[in-house]
């Protein structure tokens, strides 16, 4: 057993997590579908996903300082309006915003301590927990950055934990983080082929060791941290072009020991305007050959058995343009 990421020594962690048979961690990528998986679990009875979707827990407990982006404009939006305010509005708040708010709070309490036992953190997932849960756990993208210890420590968490890693096409995904990136600074109708062109070189430009489009796309990193700390058995790799699928959501619902419930297959989570914008076959080859060593890896990991998307976009790689 590993130490904890941090302390060095060995430490106990809240017996609550062994409360439900499997414990789960969605670990990424971003732009794969997490929010897809994350929803489909929330709505199934045997599941339990938090109230607050990507706390960026088991980042801070490595020591990155923040929680993710979305939770630290909540906590400013708390101390912005002090405590009698809060208690004013929860007097007249209905009953999904009232669930909200105490997600909001636990995932803040959470991030305020990510140290063992992990009580607090214990708190989050068990918030939507009911008598028929029979698996909980969490999807957040950026555990895909996390090192093999931290993965070792959420292993240790409970009997029965799994990891999901969802990946998609690294060109394909790597366009689609950009053209989110783009419709949050230029909106939906700036976007055009000179602007999401210029965007793509300036995010190929950025570091490739930080949290930039570019190092989502780079699976070889994730995969290997994962097997130097989680048993085969208790990992399942998806592809994002297969998993829109019953047969494969079945074998999800399986690998977590959860019932298997028809997923809604034909619901896209966060497509935003812009899509209908082509990325041009030179961007696209020039996005290719800065993954290439992401091909390489999933090529031979996979035995050259990729998605056909997969393949196409490995094809362009060091192609010279007609």
């Amino acid at each position: 057993m590993l130490d904890h990421p941090q302390s060095g020594s060995f430490t106990t962690v809240d017996e609550r997590f062994k409360s439900v048979g499997c414990l789960f961690f969605v670990v990424g990528a971003q732009k794969s579908g997490t929010t897809w998986l994350n929803k489909y679990l929330r709505e199934h009875e045997n599941a339990a996903v938090p109230l607050w979707k990507e706390n960026n827990f088991w980042n801070m407990v490595e020591g990155y300082p923040d929680p993710g982006g979305m939770l630290i404009e909540q906590k400013k939006l708390r101390e912005e309006k002090g405590l009698f305010q809060r208690i004013k509005e929860k007097a007249t708040m209905s009953r999904s915003d009232a669930r909200k708010q105490r997600g909001i709070a636990l995932a803040l309490a959470a991030a305020d301590n990510p140290n063992p036992p992990y009580s607090a953190y214990a708190d989050v997932l068990l918030e939507s927990s009911t008598a028929d849960t029979k698996a909980m756990g969490e999807a957040c993208p950026a555990y895909a950055f996390l090192k093999p210890s931290t993965y070792a420590e959420m292993a240790r968490l409970s009997d029965n934990v799994r990891f999901i890693f969802l990946m998609r096409d690294p060109v394909s995904r790597f366009i689609s983080s950009v053209r989110h990136s783009l419709r949050k600074s230029v909106g939906a109708t700036g976007i055009e082929g000179d602007s999401l062109s210029e965007a793509i070189h300036a995010h190929l430009s950025m570091s490739t060791n930080g949290r930039r489009p570019i190092g989502h796309s780079q699976y070889q990193r994730t995969l290997a941290n994962l097997d130097a700390a989680v048993a085969p058995e208790n990992l399942s790799l998806i592809f994002f072009e297969e998993m829109f699928a019953q047969d494969k959501i079945e074998e999800l619902c399986a690998f977590l020991n959860i019932p298997y419930k028809p997923g809604k297959v034909d619901r896209v989570v966060h497509r935003g305007a812009g899509g209908e914008v082509e990325v041009s076959e030179d961007d696209r080859r020039v996005i290719a050959n800065a993954l290439s060593p992401a091909y390489d890896f999933m090529l031979a990991r996979f035995d050259g058995n990729l998605p056909d998307k997969w393949l196409k976009s490995a094809s362009l790689r060091n192609s010279v343009s007609g």
